[in-house]
Formats: C-alpha cells, structure tokens, sequence
C-alpha cells in the first residue's frame, strides 16, 4: 500500500511537471508572436522554463542554452535603453568609472609604498640591530661611550614621517586631478 502511494504521489508530481512545462513552453510561443523573438518579456519566459528543467535535472543542455539566450536578450535590451541616455549622462559615468580606476590605483601605489618603506624599516633595523658591520660596531660604541647611544625609534620615525609626507602630495595630487574632472563635466 505504502508502495503505491509513493508510486502515486511520484507520478502526480512528474504529471504537474510535465503540465507547467508545456503552459510555460506555451506561454514563450505567445511571447515570441506577441512581442518578437528578442524581447525582455520572451526572456522572462525562457527564465521560467530554465527553472523548471533545472529544479527536475531534466534537459540540462536545453536549460543551459535558454539561459546564454535569455541573457543575451537582456544584454541588447540594456544597450538599447543606453542608447536613450542622454550623452551628458554618459559622459558622467564615464567620469565615474575613471574617478574609480584612478583610487584603486591609487590605493595600490600607496599600499606598494607602504610596503616598501616598511621592508625599508626592517632593512635598516635588521642591519643596524641585530647585523651591524663592523664600522657601524666601531660607529655604535664610540656613540655608547659618548653617552648618546643608538636611537632606533628614531630611524623609525624618520622613515614614518617620509612616508606621511609622500602621501599628503599624492593625497593633493589626487584631489587636484578630482577637481579638474569636476570642472570638465560642469563645463559639459
């Protein structure tokens, strides 16, 4: 008994796939007729028919070429409604999209410098600290003697504030350059 329920209820549910499938495949016909082949609204049709062969595993390759077809009908609706865009529009993501490219650039050059002013410090702190020639031997227990000692918080701080200092002209530089693309779209 228990068999033929699951056999019943496997076969209601093959029964309602196969009926949403072919109202869904009906319902693309129409859309095809009513607004022709490459519109967003057969796309939305293709996209219901994907999910239904996807979520039963059945005709995958057929789902997977009614994906690439509604996404490209998509794709040509987008640069159809672009090409109502006003060229001011354009021009002003354009700036956009440069304005971005320009501060991830930026980021990166600032993060190299970082990097290298910090491979710089370990540098110099390995090779005065802990392997020191032996003129900087001489050099360091002549400064000992003298009572000065060797500071190297100092050297830190010196290659601390050359780096702040780099960054502030790049920081200006790029403002600069923000500004004068402001001023080129207020003048557009």
């Amino acid at each position: 008994m228990v068999a033929l329920a699951t056999t019943g209820g496997l076969m209601s549910e093959v029964i309602n796939f196969q009926r949403e499938l072919a109202e869904a495949e009906v319902a693309l016909l129409k859309a095809e007729e009513t607004y022709g082949k490459d519109h967003v609204q057969v796309s939305y049709c293709l996209d219901r028919i994907v999910r239904l062969l996807r979520s039963n595993n059945v005709r995958l390759l057929d789902a997977t070429n009614m994906e690439a077809r509604a996404r490209a009908i998509r794709v040509k609706h987008n640069q159809d409604a672009m090409a109502n865009v006003s060229s001011k529009m354009q021009d002003i993501s354009d700036a956009v999209l440069t304005a971005a490219y320009r501060k991830q650039k930026e980021r990166s050059r600032q993060m190299f410098v970082t990097l290298g002013v910090l491979l710089l410090v370990a540098v110099g702190i390995y090779s005065v600290v802990l392997v020191p020639t032996p003129q900087m031997q001489q050099a360091r227990d002549a400064l000992v003697k003298a009572g000065q000692g060797l500071n190297p918080s100092a050297f830190v701080n010196n290659f601390a504030e050359q780096a702040t200092s780099k960054a502030r002209q790049a920081a200006a530089q790029q403002a600069k350059r923000t500004s004068e693309v402001n001023n080129l779209l207020d003048q557009n």
